[in-house]
C-alpha cells in the first residue's frame, strides 16, 4: 500500500491517521519520515497543510469543487473535535442560515483559524467522552467517506437552547428548529437531565410548550418529567431584557424576551379584508 492510497481514501485527515496508516503497512517507519513525507506532498502541490497535524488533499479534478468541506475541516480540527451548535444544526441539515463560522468541542486548548476564507471556532469542554458517545449525546457520521463526530439532533437541540448567542441568536435558532422534521423528545430530556443544570431544563421545557413546530406531537408525560428540575427562582432567559419587555412563564419560572416568546421576526399575516 502507497501513501497515495491513504490520500484517496482521506480528503482531510490527521497526522496520527497517516502515521498509523504507514506503521502499519510498512516497517520501520518513523515518525521523522512520515513528517519528511507530508512535507515533500506539500512541497510538491499534492497536499494543503491546514494547521499543526491537519491536512487536506488538494483537487486534481477540475470538475469538482476546490474548496473543502467545512464539516469535514471542523470535524478533524483536533483529535477529538465534534461538530457542534449551529455548525451540528447545519450538518444534520436544519439550519435556517448558513454560515461561515464553523464550531467544534474539543477538549484541547487550541486557537481558532481560517482555511478558505471559513472560520473555525473551538467550544473548550474539560473532557469528551469517546468511549460512550451515546451517553454524552456524540454520534458518528460519514462525510465524503471520511469518520467524524457531531452531536446527535436531540443534544443538538438542547445545546442550542442553552447557548443561543453561539448558535445565531435566537431566532436563527428558533428558525432552525422549526425544520426538524422528526426527534425524539425523551431522548432530549434525558440528555437535558443529565446535565442537571435548571436552566437548560425550563428552557427545553418552555420550547416544547410554546415553540415547538406543532406537527410535532410530544407526549405530555414526557414534558412533565423536567418541571421536578426547573429554577427554584424566576430565571431571565435573556439577562439584557428587562422584566417590563418579558413573558414570564410561570410553569417555567422563565422571563422570556417578548420578541422571542411573540416571534416578532414572523410576517404579519395579510389582512384580506384590505
Amino acid at each position: 500500500m502507497r501513501a497515495s492510497d491513504f490520500f484517496n481514501q482521506h480528503v482531510v485527515f490527521r497526522f496520527n491517521e497517516f502515521k498509523q496508516f504507514m506503521e502499519s503497512h510498512r516497517q520501520g517507519v518513523s515518525e521523522k519520515n512520515c513528517h519528511m513525507a507530508l512535507y515533500n506532498y506539500c512541497k510538491k502541490g499534492k497536499l494543503t497543510h491546514v494547521r499543526k497535524g491537519l491536512y487536506t488533499v488538494k483537487n486534481d479534478n477540475p470538475h469538482l469543487a476546490l474548496t473543502v468541506s467545512p464539516f469535514l475541516i471542523a470535524g478533524k480540527a483536533t483529535e477529538d473535535a465534534t461538530l457542534a451548535y449551529h455548525t451540528a444544526l447545519e450538518s444534520h441539515g436544519i439550519a435556517y442560515t448558513d454560515f461561515n463560522e464553523h464550531t467544534y468541542l474539543t477538549s484541547y486548548r487550541t486557537n481558532d483559524f481560517m482555511f478558505q476564507d471559513q472560520h473555525y471556532r473551538a467550544i473548550y469542554r474539560s473532557s469528551l467522552n469517546q468511549k460512550n458517545e451515546q451517553a454524552s449525546g456524540i454520534e458518528i457520521v460519514t462525510n465524503l467517506g471520511t469518520m467524524i463526530r457531531r452531536t446527535h439532533l436531540e443534544r443538538t437541540l438542547v445545546d442550542v437552547l442553552d447557548r443561543p448567542e453561539i448558535s445565531g441568536g435566537w431566532e436563527e435558532v428558533m428558525r432552525s428548529l422549526d425544520r426538524i422534521a422528526i426527534f425524539s423528545a425523551a431522548r432530549a430530556v434525558d440528555y437535558a437531565l443529565s446535565i442537571g443544570h435548571a436552566s437548560i431544563i425550563a428552557k427545553l421545557g418552555y420550547f416544547f410548550d410554546h415553540q415547538r413546530p406543532e406537527y410535532l406531537r410530544i407526549d405530555q408525560s414526557i414534558i412533565e418529567r423536567l418541571l421536578p428540575y426547573i429554577p427554584n427562582r424566576p430565571y431571565y432567559i435573556d439577562r439584557k431584557t428587562p422584566a417590563g419587555l418579558s413573558t414570564y412563564i410561570k410553569k417555567w419560572h422563565l422571563f422570556v424576551p417578548n420578541y422571542l416568546h411573540k416571534r416578532a421576526w414572523e410576517e404579519p399575516e395579510n389582512d384580506l379584508d384590505h
